[in-house]
């Protein structure tokens, strides 16, 4: 009999353990992701204030408890570009044109406040290509889909 109960206590045990990590692996991925959104607006935040984005990274990625590697990916759309798939895909071509032409007439790429046209987030990211880059990944990722 005690054989018994000390199977069962165990695989209660185990079972238990692997519903505990389940959950933390979860939770976790929920954090992330939460804090993801946070870190790239904190990250446009501070481009459009006059700070460099290439310097500000890695403290805003400490910040929000996320590796630098994937708020960079984040950020400068380098995800997009490994796996091949532009930061438009699933758009039709008439949301893209009318996004291109937004950007173009110096309205608001999808930000709220004054200062959110795409020139003027590209100056504050840095200006160049670079901003343009920042710019681009702003207004691609704020279009409502």
């Amino acid at each position: 009999m005690k054989e018994k109960e000390k199977d069962f206590d165990t695989l209660a045990s185990d079972i238990l353990i692997e519903l505990y990590n389940d959950i933390k692996e979860h939770e976790t991925d929920l954090m992330e992701e939460g804090n993801l959104d946070a870190a790239q607006d904190e990250m446009i935040r501070l481009a459009q204030s006059g700070e460099n984005p290439h310097t500000a990274l890695p403290g805003v990625a400490r910040k929000h408890g996320i590796d630098v590697a994937v708020l960079k990916k984040a950020i400068f759309g380098e995800n997009e570009e490994e796996d091949g798939e532009k930061p438009s895909a699933g758009l039709s071509k008439e949301k893209k044109s009318q996004v291109a032409k937004k950007a173009r007439a110096g309205k608001n790429i999808g930000k709220s406040g004054p200062g959110t046209g795409f020139d003027n987030v590209a100056k504050a990211a840095g200006g160049g290509e670079k901003g343009q880059k920042i710019a681009a990944a702003a207004m691609w990722k704020n279009i409502k889909r």
